[in-house]
């Protein structure tokens, strides 16, 4: 499903008009018809002021999805996976097993370049890290509409908690809420 089309579905369940969003959202009506039609780009800023306003992170998800770029595009096909919270738990679970074992398989201690079997093995676990990362994100979007959250409240709550370790700095923080 399309970034516009997402919009639209998302809009329409919440009862608003094109005009009524754009209102809420700080753009015209005209702007929101040109992106449900597929006309206009929704730029990322955008696109998460339309999520916070409608509670629906599935427009982020619709427009990362859209990117050919994008390395979570696993995420947006709910099709694709079990959905219960617990079946994304033991997921996880999996995932870091597997991606814990590929880390012990490899032993990258003075090393400058990688060959042969362990360039294999650091490629192996590269791609187990992203089969973590894409667990866990499956299962915040999991439990975020199944026990009610707001994924928007975690992500924030989880940039003040780097900041106050020192991992994240204001002015990145401010980049990244956009």
């Amino acid at each position: 499903m399309t970034v516009g089309a997402v919009l639209r579905r998302e809009r329409r369940e919440r009862g608003l008009t094109q005009d009524g969003l754009g209102g809420r959202s700080g753009v015209s009506g005209s702007l929101v018809r040109g992106i449900e039609a597929e006309d206009r780009p929704l730029q990322p800023d955008l696109a998460a002021r339309f999520a916070r306003v409608l509670q629906a992170p599935e427009i982020c998800f619709a427009l990362c999805h859209e990117c050919p770029a994008n390395l979570l595009i696993t995420l947006l096909d709910p099709n694709a996976v079990d959905l219960h919270p617990m079946a994304e738990r033991a997921n996880i679970s999996e995932e870091l097993g597997e991606a814990l074992k590929a880390n012990e398989a490899l032993d990258l201690l003075n090393k400058r370049t990688l060959e042969g079997s362990d360039r294999a093995a650091a490629e192996r676990l590269l791609g187990q890290m992203l089969d973590v990362v894409v667990a866990v994100l499956m299962d915040l979007s999991v439990m975020s509409s199944e026990f009610g959250f707001d994924p928007f409240a975690v992500l924030a709550d989880h940039r003040r908690k780097l900041r106050m370790r020192g991992l994240l700095r204001d002015d990145d923080a401010a980049r990244a809420a956009g």
